[in-house]
């Protein structure tokens, strides 16, 4: 196990076959997160409401396309990618239109989407940043997109180790959440406020935007011959200085 003495974030060592998820069977994965202690629907209805634009909608590491299902309720077209030949063929199946494939540029996707949703995925995946960036490349220029990944931060706090799985590679806290979307280059601006907008009705914006405005993580800037570290603290700094 790797912990990011920085950000928090926990990692463990990719150890399954290369070809481990082509075949991989989501039933289990699929029981516990689409119970009803998850209201998939809710959130893909709020995601809906954030869109600008009546396009479609991509799902990254759709399975067997239950979640498909209920965004074509939605929005005007939806779309899947999994790299599971068993998961896409059920989608299939169903009716629904998937890719069987790893999400980056091999698949070629040309037609841009209003919005992006990914359940329970990020934690499986190794090449996060080149993930985010094809996102990006995907999107429509308002498009808008839900990232939803386990509370790593609370399984560690509460010892709750029995929830540490081989297939989860990556363990989420809020402070990696933010360097992750820091690392993202200029799509970071864009997953930083749609992050920030989405917490509110919660009232964890709070939690998400003060590293950026009051610590290092918000950037550094020597300000009348002082370094500076934070957004807020850099702008206050640069309203107090008579040369700037």
């Amino acid at each position: 196990m790797y912990v990011c003495m920085s950000c928090g974030h926990v990692q463990i060592p990719y150890l399954l076959d290369d070809n481990y998820y082509e075949n991989y069977d989501d039933v289990s994965g699929f029981k516990q997160y689409y119970s009803g202690l998850n209201k998939i629907e809710k959130k893909i209805s709020k995601l809906k409401d954030y869109c600008k634009t009546d396009g479609q909608l991509l799902e990254v590491g759709c399975g067997g396309g239950y979640a498909l299902e209920i965004a074509n309720k939605y929005f005007s077209g939806t779309l899947g990618v999994d790299p599971s030949r068993k998961e896409c063929e059920i989608a299939k199946n169903n009716g629904l239109n998937v890719i069987c494939g790893e999400f980056d540029k091999r698949l070629k996707i040309n037609e841009k989407v209003a919005a992006i949703s990914t359940f329970q995925t990020f934690e499986h995946l190794e090449t996060l940043n080149e993930i985010i960036n094809y996102m990006w490349e995907v999107l429509e220029d308002d498009g808008v997109a839900l990232i939803n990944v386990p509370n790593g931060e609370q399984i560690l706090k509460n010892g709750l180790y029995h929830q540490l799985l081989l297939e989860h590679i990556n363990y989420f806290s809020t402070q990696s959440i933010i360097t992750l979307v820091k690392n993202a280059g200029a799509i970071g601006t864009f997953f930083y406020g749609l992050i920030e907008r989405a917490l509110i009705p919660f009232g964890l914006h709070h939690v998400f935007y003060l590293p950026f405005w009051q610590t290092g993580v918000g950037g550094s800037m020597e300000v009348a011959g002082k370094v500076i570290e934070g957004a807020q603290n850099i702008f206050f700094a640069q309203l107090s200085d008579p040369s700037v």
